[in-house]
């Protein structure tokens, strides 16, 4: 009987060990030198199985998956070579910024190897030093279009000793792996290095956290929270949608972020954050989001973007839901998984809405317009654009945040409780599973319709493809849940503030311009830096003298402006000096508070 359990556990082995099917790519990954920042890539196409033509093209994406920001990442690579099956060299054209030609004659295998400077850390695409090698395959691993959908073989061969390899690629060998096709591939990031990792199952799920750089050591927390908020978006959805699960965890100055991924995310943080109680807070509902993403656009997604163009932007007007909807969540998750109380729950939505009631492009610019224009407006860093971001639109992760909690309360309203967003959320994972054409807007109307019972046009006219503002609707929604909208004059307690519209550094340099404000008019610009105050040095004491400011006080201003001094001078205005919250109403009845409980997975605050 020992023997035979002995000869079933090596059968297991060697199946494990045994890739599922012959890969028609194949890619080598070499670090012989880490400390140089240098990765070698070898990608071998094997073009015997398909009617291939002589020349074939290999392309590296323009960009990555999750960040709708064109990088041009080829422009790292260097020593770019060909060879055929008995490694004679093939010749090569480059025809485009990323892509090559090569003739393979009767060849029927390609090999195309390059080097890749990799020091892109803080976008999350590759990053090699002497402690780790971090590689998300869009930034690293080139492809042919033909082969593209055929299974995919990664081998890390040479590496330093005591490396140690996490990635949400099947598992062939101690430095191999395998995945059905190159898309998977791209979706699943390579963190080889020195790393601490953690295991542990969610209802019988294997997850594991790789946690790269300095952090507090206390793997308790990570489990105990990663568990509970994972149970909680498996009860959204019904069931996890991988077999294995991997965080992967950047924790170095500087960082911050996070991208999911097809089994798996990276999330990037400080070291400090792990002794903040707030920060950990804020790094759990990051946690959430990317987990939030393995159903909500890594199974199910927006036409436009159902299968990756990797060569050029990739349009569609639902971000609002891919990201929005997925930032209500992440937040959502936490007080239903007992990680905020109600009150640090309602404050963290009251900033958001906050936020966007401050932002004048609320007024210009629809959900759907702000989708569309993620590629040149939102993820682009620009010193051209970015100042004049809040002028011109409104975030659709923010703005598309509150529109799902105000759809979310609007279904249970009008189903009288029974239904909600998650069952919207649910029923889009079943009917649009990935490797079809997506789902388009008409697709989401018609499923929000089903739940709430009958169609709500008006709603998506006015919220997603308009610009109606959103605080009398929102308002009136948050009664079914025991809760009211507060505007910053009721806030304040009649209080008011003066108001310049600028938002300006600690050194005195003008950050960015609200167009709302008299600076703006008065034409401050942001880059300008303040030397005076009314006559008074400003520089380090600038905010100080502006926050002292009465409204209709007469301001006078110093700048220096591409070493030039100008005087500008305007009225200071007046606003509420409180903001926009979310507060319990006096007297809750039950049928409000039991509404709240549905929702929020815990009981309404008491005012």
């Amino acid at each position: 009987m020992r023997a035979r359990s002995v000869w079933q556990v090596s059968l297991l082995a060697m199946l494990f060990l045994v890739p599922s099917a012959i890969a028609q790519t194949r890619y080598t990954i070499d670090l012989p030198e880490p400390q140089t920042q240098m990765v070698t890539i070898t990608a071998s196409f094997d073009l015997s199985d398909i009617d291939a033509p002589d020349e074939i093209a290999i392309h590296l994406p323009v960009w990555r998956p999750g960040l709708y920001l064109v990088l041009d990442q080829a422009g790292t690579m260097r020593d770019i070579a060909a060879t055929d099956n008995a490694g004679d060299p093939l010749p090569i054209r480059k025809t485009a910024k990323s892509t090559w030609r090569v003739e393979r004659g009767d060849s029927s295998i390609v090999n195309f190897s390059y080097r890749i400077y990799a020091n892109s850390i803080r976008n999350r695409t590759r990053h090699v030093d002497a402690t780790h090698a971090f590689l998300s395959g869009s930034s690293v691993f080139v492809y042919n279009e033909l082969l593209r959908d055929m299974p995919v073989r990664v081998d890390v061969g040479e590496m330093p000793d005591g490396w140690r390899v996490a990635t949400g690629l099947r598992r062939t060998g101690p430095q191999s792996f395998e995945c059905d096709n190159y898309d998977i591939l791209v979706d699943s990031p390579l963190e080889i290095g020195i790393h601490d990792l953690i295991e542990f199952d969610v209802n019988k799920v294997p997850h594991e956290v790789a946690i790269w750089g300095r952090w507090d050591g206390n793997a308790d927390r990570i489990v105990e929270t990663f568990t509970a908020l994972g149970e909680v978006q498996q009860d959204i959805f019904g069931e996890f949608p991988y077999d294995r699960y991997v965080y992967i965890i950047h924790s170095a100055e500087g960082l911050g972020g996070g991208t999911e991924h097809y089994n798996s995310t990276v999330c990037s943080t400080e070291p400090t954050m792990w002794l903040d109680d707030d920060r950990w807070d804020r790094f759990l509902s990051l946690i959430a989001h990317e987990l939030f993403h393995v159903w909500n656009v890594k199974r199910f997604r927006p036409a436009g973007i159902a299968r990756y163009d990797y060569l050029r932007e990739n349009y569609t007007e639902l971000l609002w839901v891919a990201e929005g909807t997925t930032s209500y969540y992440d937040e959502l998750s936490l007080p239903r998984a007992g990680i905020l109380t109600a009150d640090e729950f309602l404050e963290w939505v009251g900033r958001n809405v906050n936020t966007h009631m401050n932002q004048p492009g609320r007024h210009i610019e629809s959900l759907e317009d702000s989708s569309f224009d993620a590629w040149i407006k939102h993820f682009h860093r620009g010193p051209d654009r970015t100042p004049d971001r809040h002028n011109q639109g409104e975030s659709f992760y923010r703005k598309g945040a509150i529109v799902s909690m105000m759809l979310d309360l609007e279904i249970r309203r009008r189903s009288a409780g029974t239904r909600s967003l998650d069952n919207v959320m649910r029923t889009l994972y079943e009917r649009y599973p990935l490797g079809g054409d997506g789902f388009a807007s008409a697709d989401v109307r018609s499923v929000v319709a089903e739940f709430a019972g009958e169609p709500m046009d008006e709603f998506f006219r006015s919220y997603v493809a308009g610009v109606e503002p959103v605080e009398d609707h929102l308002d009136n929604l948050l009664a079914d849940v025991g809760l009211r909208l507060v505007a910053p004059e009721e806030s304040a307690d009649g209080e008011v503030e003066a108001f310049t519209g600028m938002s300006v550094s600690s050194d005195g340099s003008v950050r960015r311009i609200r167009s709302d404000g008299p600076a703006y008019a008065a034409g401050v610009l942001a880059g300008d830096q303040i030397i005076a105050v009314n006559n008074l040095r400003g520089r380090a004491d600038t905010n100080t003298r502006l926050d002292a400011l009465d409204p209709g006080d007469e301001v006078t201003l110093w700048v220096m402006r591409r070493d030039e001094l100008h005087e500008l001078a305007f009225i200071a205005s007046s606003r509420p000096a409180g903001d926009w919250e979310l507060r319990p109403v006096d007297e809750p009845t039950r049928a409000q508070r039991l509404a709240f409980e549905a929702w929020a997975g815990t009981p309404l605050p008491v005012q």
